[in-house]
């Protein structure tokens, strides 16, 4: 779940952050317009400087809500441990995780995006847990906890894959090895993986062929077979990304836990929530 927008696989909503992007929609818009006889209302300044204005005053009031809606779910829910995806920030404060937590009993650590891109962040409830150590490769971020009243040790791992499969192949492979270095234990490795397990997990990608990405379910399975972890299935929403087209859909966000972690807290479930 990011911060400052939903699943952003394909770099929609990260190019209309970047300027010159905003710039030529603002244009598009106004020539759109113009062709269908609509007139847009400079008084308040130029039309495509206006447009972006507006653009960018409407993109923050969207940020403040859904940091709002994280907050009022982390108070509803009692949540322990929060994993956020695709941050896009470089840099994270303390304001703004006492804010997304709703208060300061919690820690946190996060590895940065690289420019608009990227970036993951965990928080956890400090008065629950301790944290032993933690450790970073790309794309995830993992701590080493001692939780609840008995002090169990724990790993969580916080995972933003991105979509070219060598850097998914070099992920997958951090991740082995970060595992076996580790060792055994109640292990929880959740996020945005941006592949799919099953064929049926992708919807509306008609253009791309089956074969295509056939190998790379297959290499993703035979990763979760050696991390030796459980696929939790997905209650609430069969998909967890959507395309603004409205017609193309995934199930890119999962969340894999060992036996260990089930035999200390039992079989979770795993919801997905129409932010």
């Amino acid at each position: 779940m990011g911060v400052e927008s939903v699943e952003d696989v394909d770099g929609f909503l990260t190019k209309r952050k970047d300027p010159v992007a905003l710039n030529l929609e603002a244009e598009q818009l106004l020539e759109i317009q113009s062709g269908l006889g609509i007139s847009f209302d400079d008084r308040e300044g130029k039309p495509v400087a206006r447009m972006i204005e507006l653009e960018v005053r409407d993109r923050d009031k969207l940020e403040k809500v859904k940091r709002s809606l994280i907050r009022e779910l982390v108070s509803k829910e009692k949540i322990d441990f929060l994993a956020i995806q695709e941050t896009k920030l470089e840099l994270v404060s303390d304001s703004l995780c006492f804010s997304l937590w709703g208060g300061e009993d919690c820690s946190w650590v996060f590895t940065p995006s690289q420019g608009r891109s990227g970036g993951v962040l965990s928080i956890w409830r400090k008065s629950s847990s301790s944290l032993i150590f933690s450790f970073s490769g790309e794309g995830f971020i993992g701590v080493c906890l001692e939780w609840g009243v008995h002090k169990k040790k724990c790993f969580v791992v916080n995972i933003y894959s991105k979509c070219d499969l060598p850097d998914k192949r070099r992920l997958w492979e951090s991740l082995i090895m970060a595992k076996g270095g580790l060792g055994g234990g109640a292990w929880c490795v959740v996020g945005d993986w941006n592949s799919v397990l099953h064929r049926e997990e992708r919807r509306g990608v008609n253009e791309i062929p089956f074969s295509s990405y056939s190998a790379e379910i297959a290499e993703f399975q035979a990763f979760v077979d050696s991390m030796e972890l459980e696929d939790l299935p997905v209650l609430g929403r069969k998909f967890t990304w959507f395309h603004p087209n409205g017609r193309t859909m995934s199930r890119i966000d999962r969340a894999f836990i060992s036996d260990e972690w089930i035999s200390s807290w039992g079989n979770p479930s795993l919801w997905a929530f129409p932010f």
